[in-house]
Protein backbone atom coordinates (compact mmCIF):
# COMPACT_ATOMS: atom_id res chain seq x y z
CA UNK A 1 0.00 0.00 0.00
CA UNK A 2 1.44 3.30 -0.82
CA UNK A 3 2.32 5.87 1.34
CA UNK A 4 0.05 9.46 2.53
CA UNK A 5 2.86 11.24 0.16
CA UNK A 6 3.19 9.17 -2.29
CA UNK A 7 -0.73 9.06 -2.39
CA UNK A 8 -0.89 12.90 -2.27
CA UNK A 9 1.76 13.49 -4.69
CA UNK A 10 -0.05 11.10 -7.20
CA UNK A 11 -3.60 13.35 -6.82
CA UNK A 12 -1.47 16.38 -7.34
CA UNK A 13 0.52 15.93 -10.21
CA UNK A 14 -2.06 13.80 -12.23
CA UNK A 15 -3.15 15.86 -15.30
CA UNK A 16 -6.13 17.14 -13.28
CA UNK A 17 -4.93 17.81 -10.66
CA UNK A 18 -3.33 21.12 -9.05
CA UNK A 19 -6.47 21.91 -7.32
CA UNK A 20 -7.02 23.14 -3.69
CA UNK A 21 -5.74 21.74 -0.77
CA UNK A 22 -9.33 20.15 -0.27
CA UNK A 23 -9.78 18.85 -3.17
CA UNK A 24 -6.55 17.27 -3.16
CA UNK A 25 -7.71 15.30 0.01
CA UNK A 26 -11.29 14.61 -0.75
CA UNK A 27 -9.67 13.14 -3.71
CA UNK A 28 -6.63 11.15 -1.76
CA UNK A 29 -9.30 9.93 0.52
CA UNK A 30 -10.83 8.13 -2.46
CA UNK A 31 -7.54 5.44 -2.37
CA UNK A 32 -6.44 6.03 1.23
CA UNK A 33 -8.99 6.30 4.15
CA UNK A 34 -5.92 7.62 6.71
CA UNK A 35 -5.05 10.70 5.06
CA UNK A 36 -6.49 13.85 6.47
CA UNK A 37 -6.40 17.60 5.54
CA UNK A 38 -3.30 18.22 8.40
CA UNK A 39 -1.35 15.35 6.46
CA UNK A 40 -1.81 17.46 3.16
CA UNK A 41 -1.01 20.94 4.67
CA UNK A 42 2.11 18.97 6.04
CA UNK A 43 2.82 17.62 2.67
CA UNK A 44 2.21 21.07 1.09
CA UNK A 45 4.71 23.04 3.39
CA UNK A 46 7.87 20.70 2.61
CA UNK A 47 6.86 21.62 -1.39
CA UNK A 48 9.35 23.67 -2.85
CA UNK A 49 6.78 25.02 -4.94
CA UNK A 50 4.16 28.00 -4.72
CA UNK A 51 4.59 31.50 -3.25
CA UNK A 52 6.12 31.76 0.25
CA UNK A 53 6.82 35.15 0.34
CA UNK A 54 5.15 38.68 -1.72
CA UNK A 55 7.42 39.24 -4.83
CA UNK A 56 9.75 42.23 -3.91
CA UNK A 57 8.65 45.55 -5.53
CA UNK A 58 4.97 44.77 -5.97
CA UNK A 59 3.85 46.78 -2.86
CA UNK A 60 0.47 48.90 -3.43
CA UNK A 61 1.00 52.65 -2.93
CA UNK A 62 -2.26 54.44 -2.01
CA UNK A 63 -1.49 58.22 -1.89
CA UNK A 64 -3.95 59.68 0.94
CA UNK A 65 -4.07 63.37 -0.72
CA UNK A 66 -3.55 65.03 -4.16
CA UNK A 67 -0.17 65.89 -5.27
CA UNK A 68 1.19 62.95 -3.43
CA UNK A 69 1.97 60.51 -6.31
CA UNK A 70 2.08 60.57 -10.16
CA UNK A 71 2.35 58.20 -12.24
CA UNK A 72 4.02 59.12 -15.89
CA UNK A 73 4.38 57.72 -19.19
CA UNK A 74 5.43 58.54 -23.07
CA UNK A 75 2.25 58.85 -25.00
CA UNK A 76 2.33 58.88 -29.23
CA UNK A 77 -0.15 59.93 -31.23
CA UNK A 78 -0.68 58.80 -34.94
CA UNK A 79 1.35 60.99 -37.29
CA UNK A 80 -0.92 63.33 -39.40
CA UNK A 81 -1.82 62.60 -42.78
CA UNK A 82 0.67 63.00 -45.09
CA UNK A 83 -1.23 64.62 -48.25
CA UNK A 84 -4.42 66.57 -48.53
CA UNK A 85 -6.31 63.72 -50.42
CA UNK A 86 -5.94 61.49 -47.58
CA UNK A 87 -6.79 64.80 -45.18
CA UNK A 88 -9.88 65.20 -47.61
CA UNK A 89 -11.02 61.55 -47.76
CA UNK A 90 -10.47 61.36 -43.31
CA UNK A 91 -13.25 64.34 -43.86
CA UNK A 92 -15.44 62.58 -45.92
CA UNK A 93 -15.67 59.64 -43.32
CA UNK A 94 -16.28 62.29 -40.51
CA UNK A 95 -13.07 62.07 -39.05
CA UNK A 96 -12.20 65.28 -36.98
CA UNK A 97 -8.71 65.32 -36.29
CA UNK A 98 -6.69 68.37 -35.19
CA UNK A 99 -3.63 68.29 -37.06
CA UNK A 100 -0.24 68.73 -35.01
CA UNK A 101 3.63 68.66 -35.80
CA UNK A 102 3.92 66.98 -32.28
CA UNK A 103 3.40 63.15 -32.32
CA UNK A 104 5.12 62.72 -29.27
CA UNK A 105 3.71 63.40 -25.47
CA UNK A 106 3.89 62.62 -21.65
CA UNK A 107 1.12 61.65 -19.99
CA UNK A 108 0.98 62.47 -16.33
CA UNK A 109 -1.74 61.29 -14.18
CA UNK A 110 -2.27 62.46 -10.25
CA UNK A 111 -3.29 58.41 -8.57
CA UNK A 112 -5.22 60.27 -5.85
CA UNK A 113 -7.77 62.57 -8.33
CA UNK A 114 -6.94 60.77 -11.16
CA UNK A 115 -6.40 64.04 -12.38
CA UNK A 116 -4.80 63.86 -16.17
CA UNK A 117 -2.15 66.09 -18.40
CA UNK A 118 -0.69 65.54 -21.85
CA UNK A 119 2.43 67.58 -22.42
CA UNK A 120 3.35 67.62 -26.30
CA UNK A 121 6.88 67.04 -26.59
CA UNK A 122 8.61 68.85 -29.76
CA UNK A 123 11.63 66.46 -30.03
CA UNK A 124 11.82 62.91 -28.43
CA UNK A 125 15.36 62.42 -27.49
CA UNK A 126 17.20 59.41 -25.73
Amino acid sequence: MPTKKDTTETIYFKPDGFGTLRQITKDAKTQNDTITYEDDREWESKQSFGQKAKPRGSNRFIAQEPHQEYQCDLFFWPKPRSSELQRTRATWRGEQKIWSKHTNALIIVDISTKFTQVVPLKVLRP
